[in-house]
């Protein structure tokens, strides 16, 4: 997944940053971020084995400051940073930004950021703009909780949306269980609407016909027709 154009990050570090900043991480853009050794070793241990191979580092003519190249842009790098250290935290500016960056923070194994971006796995505009992406990401780390509400969330999702959304990096198993949960779902709202009991739901009756009305069974027809569309019985059988 690739970042928008428009994106941008903006990470405003400690004060005393610029001053005693032991190392330099270069970005795949080309940006250049002062940074300390001690707080990456700290967040990563994949970082950890980075700044301790000095030797294999490219050194930069300001400062002498060893540089790190990462293959992550300025604004993932950005983010990444701002969950670091300590101070303002930097809301992703994107869904592209968000996923690179928790792609990233797992890719390098550092445990506060991913801690810290997990919470944006519920948030309402990254759930509406990505509800697929945001099951697949919830799922594949396990975490119960935002996989429930990503899939009760997916059950208000119109069809078409749903099926309209970049899947960039979504497995197709995972497209598969989406669908297949959907059509359950519908399949258990159908049973009972042509199943009901009169406890149920007061099922009409027709003296004329001695049976059911025939409306019910256009009724349930429509029905039908809408919970493939979307599984959700509030909007299919108010």
């Amino acid at each position: 997944m690739s970042e928008r154009s428009g994106d941008r990050v903006v990470f405003t570090p400690p004060a005393s940053i610029k001053a005693t900043a032991d190392i330099i991480i270069k970005s795949s853009d080309g940006q250049r971020l002062l940074a300390h050794k001690s707080y990456l070793a700290s967040a990563s241990s994949v970082f950890e084995d980075m700044v301790s191979l000095d030797e294999h580092m490219a050194h930069g003519i300001e400062d002498a400051l060893p540089i790190v190249e990462l293959s992550e842009s300025g604004n993932v790098l950005k983010t990444l940073l701002s969950f670091i250290y300590p101070g303002p935290r930097t809301r992703p500016a994107s869904w592209e930004v968000f996923a690179c960056s928790f792609n990233a923070a797992s890719k390098y194994n550092i445990q506060c950021v991913i801690d810290s971006l997990r919470g944006y796995l519920t948030w309402s505009d990254f759930l509406s703009s990505h509800p697929v992406a945001i099951y697949s990401i919830s799922q594949a780390r396990q975490f119960h909780d935002e996989t429930r509400i990503a899939m009760n969330n997916l059950y208000t999702v119109d069809l078409d949306v749903l099926l309209s959304e970049d899947m960039s990096g979504v497995p197709a198993q995972v497209l598969a269980t989406i669908l297949k949960a959907r059509q359950a779902r519908a399949d258990s709202i159908m049973s009972r609407v042509r199943g009901g009991s009169a406890s149920d739901y007061g099922q009409p009756y027709c003296f004329g016909r001695l049976g059911t009305p025939a409306w019910v069974n256009m009724w349930a027809e429509l029905v039908q027709v809408q919970l493939a569309k979307k599984p959700e019985v509030q909007s299919s059988i108010s």
